[in-house]
């Protein structure tokens, strides 16, 4: 079995952060080799650096796929169908549908005809599989990751405690310039604060929003401070829900959310997001209409929800979720190639 990736590395950036971590739960527990085309930033801008790319993908595909080896891929990669049209066990592991995301029918349509060419595709949750299968997309070879594991080890978490309504710390990472509700923030309307961990290059002149720095996405869980981690995308409120970032959300599952998991922190989500129904299954957080709904949040339940999370938190800290669509899926698949011999 082969696992293949494809990202830009950064050390304080968590973008391939998710990629990595299915990397390690696949090389150590299925002894998946790994073979990952690094970006350097450069192919896109540079035409000779992308020329080389070019090769360099070439014969990475000569190389690689050939044969009937069973090939994970972290989707979406660049050039999928010409990347992979040796490859006749393919396994789509979908960390974002890029066509879906920037409402682009192009990317879409190319995306679509791309998962449709795997056997097993792997999704974020239910509302994503809709989506695909909506798009024709097999109903049968579509399975559900539910939520991003977090490999770290944060192993130690604050004991339950009363907690303040008039002192709440809500914690936000990512890249804070793509939030655009930083911005539209009124401390005057904020019953609490809210701590950014993350890359910025604007300044905030709301006294009740703290930047706390950067740090290594390992090491995130143990630094961030808070009682609430909030994942939200767009404006404070829903004028924005069918816009390219807000809408999104109503698909995938923020990588995000799994890192307030594994650093056992209840967490707070909009209402019509895709993760607002595990968040719902799982009794570890709250759902909200607008930013400004944090302020009258009913926390009586507080430390129960702190309780599940802290039980979630050791199951992606250890690649639960991984290990359990894998293992589902090469079960039907060795169930599939016993019919074929006995055929």
């Amino acid at each position: 079995m082969i696992i293949i990736s494809q990202y830009n590395t950064t050390l304080l950036n968590a973008g391939p952060k998710a990629k990595l971590d299915i990397e390690k739960i696949l090389v150590r527990d299925y002894q998946c080799k790994k073979h990952t085309l690094i970006l350097s930033g450069k192919e896109e801008k540079d035409k000779i650096h992308k020329f080389i790319y070019k090769i360099k993908k070439a014969l990475f595909c000569i190389r690689f796929f050939r044969g009937r080896d069973i090939i994970f891929m972290q989707f979406p990669l660049t050039n999928e169908i010409s990347v992979t049209k040796n490859a006749k066990n393919k396994i789509a592991l979908v960390h974002d549908l890029e066509g879906l995301r920037r409402k682009n029918k192009e990317i879409e349509d190319k995306e679509i005809k791309f998962l449709d060419t795997c056997k097993f595709i792997v999704v974020h949750n239910e509302k994503m599989k809709n989506y695909l299968v909506s798009k024709n997309i097999q109903n049968e070879k579509i399975y559900i990751l539910e939520l991003f594991d977090y490999l770290c080890c944060k192993d130690e978490f604050s004991q339950n405690s009363a907690i303040d309504q008039n002192n709440i710390n809500v914690i936000y990472t990512g890249n804070l310039d793509k939030a655009t509700f930083l911005k539209q923030l009124d401390s005057n309307k904020m019953n609490f604060c809210l701590n950014l961990y993350g890359s910025k290059n604007m300044e905030f002149e709301n006294k009740k929003i703290i930047y706390k720095g950067k740090f290594l996405p390992d090491d995130l869980p143990s630094k961030i401070e808070g009682n609430l981690g909030l994942v939200w995308d767009g404006n404070i409120d829903e004028t924005d829900e069918n816009d390219q970032l807000k809408n999104y959300t109503k698909y995938n599952t923020p990588h995000k959310l799994s890192c307030y998991i594994a650093a056992g922190i209840p967490v707070v989500v909009w209402e019509k997001s895709a993760i607002s129904d595990l968040v719902k299954k799982y009794d570890i957080g709250y759902v909200i209409n607008n930013i400004y709904d944090i302020n009258d949040i009913n926390l009586i339940d507080y430390n129960k929800k702190k309780e599940n999370i802290i039980k979630l938190s050791k199951k992606v800290q250890n690649g639960y979720f991984t290990k359990r669509v894998v293992n589902e899926i090469l079960n039907i698949y060795k169930k599939m190639e016993e019919h074929n011999i006995n055929d």
